[in-house]
């Protein structure tokens, strides 16, 4: 009756957070979108399908459009202005050095994102199977404790896990669809170079200056504005990969890991 009475709690308990498939849309999912609640596994691979073939995709093409900008730019400067000057004074090797890494450091990502996906299918597909024997085990003494363990362990990696992404996937999403932080960072340049690049910044002195403060403005400042707009891009789109490769499996492991420990402890407390 015990272990009946626990396999209707747990099967309510998946049902009240992250839902059913027509039947029931859940909390996690009321959270995501209250007007159409999504198919939280459904949901998820979507949010992997962004990652691994939008996010990411366009991460290497502006780091490498960015790199080839800069060593252009390098290569210009030392023939213009010659070797010793570049050197001292239009050295772009910093910025060469910045771009290199993030391409180097987006590969582990990149795999570690594909590993995400993997244990999230292996977590959907497998969870029944293990929920039912962890039930069926309990009804016997000498692997009551075993049960309870993986009774615990399926519980915690499809609700706490699958939240736990299905939460990130939510605010990255809305990151990308809005544009939120992309849109207030861009405002900077308009409050920064535009104060440089005006009459009171140059200092606009008879027709010469005039002239010299058109150039500057519609010259230099669209430069400068197309330069940061590409280095915004991915540096905040490294940021979310990064976010997501190493951050969100860490905190969502621990989680977990917690929760399984609690919940075998409190299904042991049942005979």
């Amino acid at each position: 009756v015990m272990n009946t009475l626990l396999f209707v709690f747990s099967a309510m308990f998946i049902v009240i957070i992250l839902g059913a498939r027509g039947v029931f849309p859940g909390v996690v999912p009321l959270m995501i979108n209250s007007a159409d609640p999504p198919v939280i596994e459904d949901y998820i691979y979507d949010y992997f399908s962004m990652l691994l073939f939008d996010l990411i995709p366009n991460l290497l093409r502006n780091l490498m459009l960015y790199l080839v900008g800069v060593q252009t730019l390098s290569l210009y400067s030392s023939f213009a202005v010659g070797s010793i000057v570049s050197g001292s004074v239009i050295d772009l090797t910093i910025f060469e050095k910045i771009a290199t890494f993030m391409i180097m450091f987006a590969s582990p990502m990149l795999g570690s994102i594909y590993v995400q996906l993997l244990v999230v299918i292996i977590i959907i597909s497998f969870y029944p199977f293990l929920l039912s024997a962890g039930f069926v085990m309990r009804f016997f003494d000498i692997t009551r404790k075993a049960g309870s363990f993986m009774v615990a362990l399926a519980l915690s990696c499809y609700i706490i896990f699958l939240s736990m992404y299905a939460l990130n996937a939510y605010i990255i999403t809305d990151m990308v669809s809005t544009s939120t932080v992309y849109d207030e960072v861009m405002e900077i340049p308009g409050t920064s170079f535009a104060s440089i690049f005006s009459p009171t910044g140059i200092g606009v002195v008879g027709k010469a200056g005039q002239l010299f403060y058109l150039f500057a403005n519609f010259v230099s400042f669209g430069l400068l504005n197309k330069i940061y707009n590409l280095f915004c891009k991915f540096i905040l789109t490294f940021a979310m990969v990064a976010f997501q490769g190493t951050i969100v499996p860490t905190f969502s492991i621990i989680v977990t890991t917690t929760s399984i420990n609690s919940l075998s402890k409190w299904f042991d407390g049942f005979a």
